[in-house]
């Protein structure tokens, strides 16, 4: 025999699941799978202020007024600076459905009565009924953050354009070609542009090194006196491995602790790719999106240097994640969750990022 469960009880049961998966996670932790990116997104999370639903950033046009020397009664030179040119990050509604279906709860052994007005005061379940059905609720529930958090991390890579709805990312901030804009100044400006540099070699006479030097100047020219420390290499896995082939062909030396023990291993460990002192880290969901997308370009092949103060995952702070239970429909008999995000992901210094690739 069902047992019977009312719908304001199951809500009860969900919300109650739901703050302990979130405040487990919460709000940032990733315990999934690797997804670095994201990871460094992230750790950019700002609460800002939104201005007519955008994020504006000032950009500094230009620097040229010339310091004067004086001595006694000599007229002074005020002169303003262009400080009006200015970048404008719009915000964006991301949302995650999930129903609970009743027929494949009561096939659980629970049916859902709607009609019962005084679920909230006592809940006619057992100790163990309830742990049962907060164990089918936490599953699907788990399963569901998971979700989000792999929807997440792809719409972070992309360039927004499949969908203008939902935010852009990284491919859009810093891109393979200078065409668009960042954040309305179009990339051609150099205040914004990043360097680029496309089909690095890895052969032994290669441009690999070479390249990622020159990028890794490039953007360190431009951030503002920041050191290398604040930079991040996020790359592909067969970026890595062209990496690993190039600093093997060149007699690069790999440097490893002693243990003791006599052991033979000629590889190199994910952990063990570093560049200017900087690891490389590798991106397993660039081999995802080259299987979804098929870009011209594939993921695998690039690495990126992104200046960590220069990216901001904005949110007005009431929205960071937020779980809610919209009311049953009264013609499907289910129990619907969401789970809603509103954020503006920007830039503050286009130029102070860099993205190179290696030939296939």
């Amino acid at each position: 025999m069902a047992i019977s469960v009312p719908a304001a009880v199951l809500q009860e049961i969900i919300n109650s699941v739901d703050k302990g998966i979130f405040n487990r996670r919460a709000p940032i932790k990733i315990d999934r799978k690797a997804m670095p990116l994201k990871d460094f997104w992230f750790n950019r999370r700002k609460k800002v202020e939104s201005n007519q639903g955008a994020v504006r950033v000032a950009l500094q046009k230009s620097a040229e007024n010339p310091m004067q020397g004086w001595t006694n009664l000599d007229p002074l030179a005020f002169n303003e600076n262009e400080i009006d040119l200015q970048t404008e990050f719009n915000f964006y509604n991301m949302h995650l459905g999930l129903i609970f279906v009743h027929d494949y709860l009561m096939n659980e052994g629970y049916e859902i009565d709607f009609n019962e007005k005084n679920a909230k005061i006592a809940s006619p379940l057992s100790q163990n009924e309830a742990s049962r059905l907060r164990n089918i609720v936490k599953d699907k529930l788990e399963a569901h953050y998971d979700n989000f958090d792999a929807q997440e991390d792809l719409i972070l890579h992309r360039d927004g354009s499949a969908d203008p709805k939902l935010p852009p990312g990284l491919d859009a901030f810093v891109p393979l070609a200078l065409t668009g804009s960042l954040g309305g100044v179009p990339f051609t400006n150099p205040l914004v542009a990043p360097y680029i540099a496309l089909g690095l070699t890895s052969t032994a006479a290669g441009t690999m090194r070479e390249g990622m030097n020159t990028a890794l100047w490039n953007a360190r020219l431009n951030s503002r006196g920041r050191t290398s420390g604040k930079y991040r290499i996020i790359c592909g896995r067969g970026y890595a491995d062209r990496y690993s082939r190039f600093a093997t062909l060149n007699n690069w030396q790999v440097h490893t602790m002693a243990t003791g023990t006599p052991k033979l291993d000629i590889s190199i460990a994910d952990s063990g790719l570093q560049f200017q002192g900087l690891p490389l880290e590798i991106d397993p969901t660039f081999d995802v999106l080259d299987t979804l997308d098929a870009p011209a370009t594939p993921w695998t092949l690039r690495c990126y240097f992104l200046l960590e103060d220069a990216f901001v995952y904005g949110h007005p702070g009431s929205m960071d994640k937020k779980m809610s239970m919209p009311p049953d429909p009264a013609d499907v008999r289910m129990t619907r969750v969401s789970l809603d995000k509103r954020v503006s992901p920007f830039v503050t210094i286009g130029n102070a990022n860099a993205v190179v690739t290696a030939a296939a």
